[in-house]
């Protein structure tokens, strides 16, 4: 039977194997947590701007050009969301993402205005791998979301981008040496594999250091304890010297008072 820890490992190793398979084409929601940015005023839109709208676009970049052949016919938007009302937490629930099939690396702009104008308002270099595993739910008291931060929902999971985590959910990156194109069950497991294998390495590796620290902690501590030893029975004998010297002085000085006595009644 698996206790929590191995369990706990081994969701954190799936999730994050299956975040380095994940592309633009899996995003089915989009949430910006604490949006921090300047709202335009009326000389800027023309228009009464008390309940701004906002809405974002999804551009490839360099990387994306090369990656996907789709992308090299110079598509400058690959998605446009709907319009939504201004506040500190927009949500887009329903994405649905064409023309993505290899894309892990995009520019994300928010916009922001009312009616026909519109302003630029955010500006993200996002990469898929880099994202941070938040869980299963949105709602997490163990993340912190920092100014502007961007969260995706793929699959059943979010993925947070400028997010903080003060849980035991936790973030790494794979090495690329692990990241397989291949969205094959036997290329998880394979990159599962070699999670349990290098958790387990660094688990004996620190439980070696933890056997040697404790052993020279132990041999210090005997070690002094022997000096301590030796140290007081060198202070007994020498107290031992001392109080024989006294005797034999004191016994010499009753000595000397006796034959003095004895001489002045003689006298």
């Amino acid at each position: 039977m698996l206790n929590e820890q191995e369990i706990s490992t081994n969701n954190l190793s799936y999730r994050l194997s299956v975040l380095q398979q994940h592309r633009l084409r899996h995003v089915t929601s989009l949430f910006i947590r604490n949006l921090a940015i300047s709202l335009p005023t009326n000389e800027n839109c023309g228009s009464d701007l008390q309940q701004p709208l906002l809405y974002f676009t999804i551009h490839p970049d360099e990387t994306s050009l090369i990656a996907d052949k789709q992308c090299r016919n110079s598509i400058d938007v690959l998605y446009e969301s709907e319009k939504v009302s201004y506040s500190t937490n927009p949500s887009w629930q329903s994405i649905k993402i064409k023309n993505a099939e290899f894309i892990k690396e995009f520019i994300l702009r928010l916009w922001i205005g009312h009616d026909l104008s519109y302003m630029p308002a955010l500006h993200l270099q996002i990469s898929l791998k880099m994202l941070q595993c938040l869980g299963d739910s949105l709602y997490n008291e163990a993340v912190y979301y920092h100014s502007n931060a961007v969260v995706f929902k793929m699959g059943n999971f979010y993925h947070g981008h400028n997010t903080s985590l003060y849980g035991a959910i936790g973030s790494a990156i794979l090495h690329n040496i692990d990241i397989h194109n291949s969205y094959s069950v036997f290329s998880l497991q394979r990159i599962l594999a070699r999670c349990k294998l290098n958790v387990c390495s660094n688990q004996n590796r620190n439980l070696h250091h933890q056997q040697i620290n404790i052993h020279l902690i132990g041999n210090t501590a005997v070690t002094r304890l022997k000096v301590g030893l030796e140290s007081l029975r060198n202070r007994i004998k020498n107290l031992q010297h001392l109080l024989k010297t006294e005797k034999a002085i004191l016994n010499k000085e009753r000595e000397d008072l006796d034959v003095e006595r004895w001489k002045r009644k003689q006298s």
